[in-house]
């Protein structure tokens, strides 16, 4: 938010703001608002994992794999 300030932009006189960010914009947006919106665009990465084309990885591995599918085996 302060980033925005020091613009010279007052992020309060609005009623919605987006930011582009991944997870650090939860500290202070959080303290000013009753509502967060995450959004999973399609980029380099990704909230979900599962959407990540992993090669390399032994599965089965949490999170890409349930853990219905970990336990089934046991």
């Amino acid at each position: 938010m302060e980033s925005l300030r020091a613009n010279g932009v007052e992020p309060l006189d609005f009623d919605i703001c987006v930011v582009k960010s991944a997870i650090h914009y939860r500290a202070a947006w959080s303290q000013v608002s009753d509502h967060l919106l995450t959004v999973d665009m399609p980029n380099i990465t990704s909230f979900d994992e599962r959407k990540v084309p992993y090669k390399n990885v032994k599965r089965p591995i949490f999170p890409l794999d349930s853990a219905d599918v970990i336990r089934s085996l046991g």
